[in-house]
């Protein structure tokens, strides 16, 4: 869908979204935890990954990638040499 310049407005497409792996187990990976990107906390809030959400707070692939990276404090394989 992004080559067609197209993006899933879904919880699960959100840049602020993150499994946990007990979760993902016992909700078959369904459910997802926010989280706030300015001080890398997870909030207990959990979402339905298949919900939509605001067009405005999804992303790319890549986008997605990058903020869960940022999430865990490691940086991303386009910033390692």
């Amino acid at each position: 869908m992004e080559k067609e310049g197209l993006l899933l407005c879904c919880q699960g497409a959100r840049l602020d979204i993150t499994l946990s792996g007990m979760q993902a187990q016992m909700s078959d990976g369904l459910y997802a935890y926010t989280f706030d990107p300015r001080n890398r906390t997870v909030n207990q809030t959990e979402v339905y990954i298949l919900d939509p959400a605001p067009c405005s707070e999804v992303g790319t692939l890549e986008e997605q990638r990058q903020a869960i990276y940022a999430l865990h404090g490691l940086p991303g394989p386009k910033d390692q040499h």
